[in-house]
């Protein structure tokens, strides 16, 4: 095709690859990273300039129909397009590499001192008026090509060097492509400048940004399920929460293929799941299905009538139960549905918000389909915001974090008639409110979080022994311990360490640790307990009585002190033959030498008991209730001079 004796075959074929691409990136739904986004308006503008190029060089050839001002300003808007997308693919080729996306200011500078070049040089090129004009006074298409051309070699010499330089911090795949892709750019910008008779300068941007795309941000479609990938599902989502849109999320998983050999029933699971998928888009025109892996899969359906939602599940239901039906496979299936609600406002409460109530239904057998409800909304909020505040309690990792509240539960001895002890208890502060560990526990432990909340309550109770040690006189304070920390090799030396920067002795502190710690890894827990015992720190066994007890295990560890559990103490009053049973053990224990402890009494008639079984600690409401350990000043007796 000629335009005013110029081939803009090119241009034409770059325009129509510019549409299809700009078509593509919005019903593929891409992840909306930034270098997704430069890349997007990159296309955009890269179909203006387009259009821009060829209406000068119409214009050119049209000089009589149009005017000079008229000419100058649509090459005025066609160098300003340049500029940014030259700008956008430097800035695109910079962002592959971590250290200049963590720190972008020689980017900034770089970027400064380009624009003031291009504007220097558009200024001296307008003031030439014989480089812009033909002696006909015609616009001179060429001059103004081989303007804008020399800086398009600029930035490809631009773009290597920063390959080259941060070639270390670019990944392997993205260096190799680049390394190609950028010297044939270079020689394409070449050729056009040495030969004007057909243009193809669109080619050396659009090609780029079509290849960037395809490598590193199109989200193919499964060719035989025909479902997307989990980074198109996120950007639907988010799509469709910025939109606000009504919706619905379904999670669908198969929790008995994750144990499949895939290497010998890939190819059958596949046929059966692309009928199933064929026949769950009949059931909705606007369903968007999705798999994550092999196992688990997700729709996003336009709906908002209740009553439509649960007919829309039942048939899904019955789609899968149909083809599994005549299938040679016996697995049963999972959902979750979740609508749009004010509290999932990002994909990362969403994947929260499929894993707590996947969890509510993790045990119950057989084919399982769950509608989130308001209570469950309520609930995942309150835990979100739990979880959310626990980890940035762990990523702060600061051992006087105020929002860790040390309480403590004051321990009766029954020989010396006084409070000799006392037992530690981790409290979280979240908007004003306490928060007990029934709620945080779980999520911490979910999360990782349950060291750094055991350092920061070791820390607590050490500055508060530090407080009392010259005032009171006490026997130590107790801390739990997870059984992850004791099989830590690295416990012994971070919480001396605690210990030695308050300056306290270790004698003052104690761990109580379940039966179930103790066999996990026993031979680190026990290297651990002979260590800290050697240093004068002495273990209680906690919650005795709940578990399948070892007795010849417990008493091969260095425990000081055995606490039963209270249930022991209720059946105990319940029945002569429990009653019997801790008789027994408590006289065991005893010749043994170990000291024992009784918790959960609440009343004179199990005081009275646990007294006459021999106990020597008692712990309960009785005697005190938790309170913030300052409090333990009340209980303690104070030191004589």
């Amino acid at each position: 095709m000629l335009i005013g004796g110029y081939n803009v075959t090119a241009e034409i074929f770059s325009l129509i690859t510019c549409i299809f691409l700009i078509f593509l990136m919005i019903y593929s739904n891409p992840r909306k990273t930034s270098s997704y986004k430069i890349l997007y308006y990159g296309i955009l503008i890269s179909l203006t300039a387009i259009i821009s190029q060829l209406a000068l060089i119409y214009c050119a050839a049209h000089n009589d129909n149009y005017s000079t001002t008229f000419c100058i300003g649509i090459s005025l808007l066609y160098l300003a397009l340049y500029f940014i997308i030259i700008a956008a693919l430097y800035i695109y080729i910079s962002f592959l590499s971590s250290k200049i996306y963590n720190n972008r200011g020689i980017l900034h500078n770089s970027l400064t001192i380009f624009a003031i070049i291009y504007l220097a040089g558009i200024v001296w090129f307008y003031s030439q008026t014989a480089h812009y004009f033909t002696a006909d006074g015609i616009i001179s298409i060429d001059s103004f090509m081989n303007f804008y051309l020399a800086y398009g070699i600029m930035t490809c010499f631009l773009c290597l060097l920063t390959v080259l330089i941060n070639h270390n911090t670019i990944p392997t795949v993205v260096n190799r492509y680049a390394l190609i892709f950028i010297p044939a750019d270079f020689i394409m910008l070449t050729v056009q400048y040495l030969t004007k008779n057909a243009i193809y300068t669109s080619l050396t941007y659009v090609l780029p940004f079509f290849i960037y795309y395809i490598l590193f941000h199109s989200n193919p479609y499964d060719e035989l399920i025909g479902c997307q990938n989990q980074n198109s599902f996120n950007a639907r989502f988010s799509d469709s929460v910025k939109m606000k849109r009504n919706f619905l999320v379904l999670y669908l998983s198969f929790p008995q293929l994750k144990n499949v050999n895939y290497a010998v029933h890939n190819s059958k699971i596949e046929v059966i799941s692309a009928k199933v998928c064929r026949k769950i888009e009949q059931q909705h025109h606007m369903v968007h299905i999705y798999r994550f892996n092999n196992v688990d899969f997700a729709m996003i359906i336009y709906i908002k009538d209740e009553t439509r939602i649960r007919q829309f599940l039942n048939n899904v239901e019955q789609c899968i139960i149909e083809h599994m039906h005549y299938s040679t496979y016996n697995v049963n299936y999972k959902i979750v549905a979740i609508q749009n609600n004010p509290v999932i406002t990002n994909i990362h409460k969403l994947n929260s918000m499929s894993d707590y109530l996947f969890n509510k239904i993790y045990n119950e057998t057989g084919n399982q389909c769950y509608l989130a409800t308001d209570k469950d909304y309520r609930e995942f909020h309150e835990n979100y915001k739990i979880e959310q505040l626990l980890l940035d309690i762990r990523n702060q990792n600061n051992l006087d974090d105020e929002r860790v509240l040390c309480y403590a539960q004051p321990i009766f001895s029954v020989n010396e008639n006084s409070f000799r002890t006392a037992e530690a208890l981790m409290r979280l502060s979240l908007d004003g409110t306490i928060i007990y560990p029934d709620r945080f526990i779980p999520l911490a432990e979910k999360n990782h979080c349950i060291h750094t909340l055991t350092m920061i309550m070791i820390n607590k109770v050490c500055r508060i022994v530090k407080e009392f040690e010259s005032k009171y006189d006490f026997d130590a304070i107790t801390i739990n311990c997870s059984s992850s920390e004791l099989s830590n090799r690295d416990l012994f030396d971070e919480l001396m360490s605690i210990i030695n920067n308050n300056d306290i002795n270790p004698q003052h502190i104690r761990l109580e640790l379940t039966e179930s710690a103790i066999f996990d890894d026993f031979n680190m827990v026990l290297r651990n307990m002979e260590k800290l015992n050697q240093s004068g720190i002495k273990f209680y066994l906690d919650d005795f009585g709940t578990g399948y007890s070892n007795l010849e295990r417990i008493i091969g560890c260095p425990f000081y002190t055995i606490k039963f559990d209270k249930s022991l103490l209720y059946k105990s009053l319940d029945s002569t033959a429990v009653s019997d049973i801790v008789s027994h053990l408590t006289s065991v224990f005893k010749e043994q030498g170990f000291i024992l402890l009784i918790e959960g009494v609440e009343n004179d008639e199990q005081a009275d008991y646990s007294i006459g079984k021999g106990f020597d600690y008692i712990q309960g409401y009785k005697y005190a209730k938790p309170q913030p350990v300052i409090n333990l000043k009340d209980y303690f007796n104070k030191a004589t001079a």
